[in-house]
């Protein structure tokens, strides 16, 4: 049976729901029905398992549930995804579907373009791609790959052979990448950093993530100078309540013998301390009372400048201030007082002991309005 109409004029509605679920609308200009099979041309608009097609051909065979999209394939489904290829086939009984020549981007900006996309339910195998965030005409960096497989119930993706590319100069290879594209957070390995100096020679930190829980997280970040020596910083971030947060941070890097001569370093080893604590309600039983209080901890013990130096990215003595302030301030206040106990010292990083450094004694405030 022929059937043809004016654009939007025409609506062909399967009346059998497919996976009990799911059923498909087909507006096209020109659409041809024989034998179980139909076919639509010229401006298709096909609503099939959520996602809205427009393609140039479709094709349907209820004989075998399947259906057949080629030309130009714009998608766009309700998981904030657009999607553009140039042939799609989707076999509805077994819930698989192959896609060509895609492009898929996301909210985030974010896209893919493979050659080939194969899906089987909940498993994904894509062919040559690449992926970037940057412009997709000429993108600042890629991350290319050969082959790879996506799980979504996992919400893990397996890479062969990547590539990173920087202004598309290869930067980086492995034959083999594995991570999570969950939004939350996941233990592994975070991106590594990599640069090379005239004094510190070759420089490689590789970031372990550690998350346990929600509320809590580890960082190691181990890191090797080639011709200055090598350490580690610890940081460990943490939120004990609904209104508090906090860090802590450990550090200590080692010398090597002959740069601590070449340099006339007063210290061969560097290491520190650093605690940051920021909370809104500190004694839950002050508030029966009528009293709000708070608690902010900022404090840095080091043996010198150049502990917090080797955490930064340059590669060069940073102009960070010789003097370091550490801070302990708590209050306590209603509608008519307000105290306030403040605490304040510091750390000359320039002399070898602090015994004749200025510090400030402990102050109260006491306030009524």
């Amino acid at each position: 049976m022929m059937i043809r109409s004016i654009y939007l004029s025409s609506l062909l509605v399967l009346s059998s729901y497919l996976n009990a679920t799911s059923k498909i609308e087909i507006n096209a200009k020109d659409i041809n029905s024989s034998n179980g099979v139909m076919k639509a041309k010229k401006d298709v608009l096909a609503l099939v398992q959520n996602s809205l097609i427009k393609t140039d051909h479709a094709k349907f065979d209820k004989n075998k549930n399947s259906m057949l999209f080629d030309g130009k394939i714009n998608i766009l489904n309700y998981e904030q995804k657009n999607v553009s290829a140039k042939n799609k086939y989707l076999d509805i009984n077994n819930n698989k579907s192959n896609y060509k020549d895609t492009l898929i981007i996301n909210e985030d900006d974010f896209w893919l373009y493979s050659k080939i996309i194969k899906k089987n339910n909940n498993k994904y195998k894509l062919g040559s791609s690449i992926i970037s965030s940057c412009g997709i005409k000429s993108p600042d960096w890629i991350l290319a790959f050969n082959s790879s497989d996506y799980d979504s119930n996992s919400s893990q993706m397996k890479v062969y052979g990547a590539k990173f590319l920087v202004a598309g100069v290869p930067i980086f290879y492995t034959p083999y990448l594995s991570f999570s594209t969950k939004q939350e957070r996941s233990s592994g390995l975070l991106m590594p950093k990599i640069g090379y100096s005239e004094n510190y020679g070759f420089l490689y930190e590789q970031p372990i993530y550690y998350a346990p829980s929600s509320n809590w997280d580890i960082e190691l970040n181990p890191q090797i100078r080639t011709t200055r020596g090598e350490g580690i910083y610890s940081t460990l971030r943490f939120a004990d309540t609904a209104n508090s947060f906090g860090m802590l941070k450990l550090g200590y890097f080692k010398n090597s013998d002959d740069y601590v001569l070449e340099h006339n370093l007063k210290n061969s080893e560097h290491y520190g301390l650093q605690i940051l604590y920021d909370s809104s309600k500190v004694f839950s039983s002050v508030k029966s009372y009528g009293f709000s209080d708070g608690l902010y901890a900022n404090i840095t013990l080091l043996n010198d400048i150049d502990y917090l130096n080797l955490q930064k990215d340059s590669f060069n003595q940073l102009g960070d201030t010789n003097i370091k302030e550490s801070r302990l301030n708590y209050f306590l206040y209603n509608d008519d007082y307000y105290l306030g106990l403040y605490g304040k010292f510091f750390i000359d990083t320039t002399k070898i002991d602090n015994d004749d450094t200025i510090h400030e004694l402990p102050a109260i405030h006491l306030h009524k309005y």
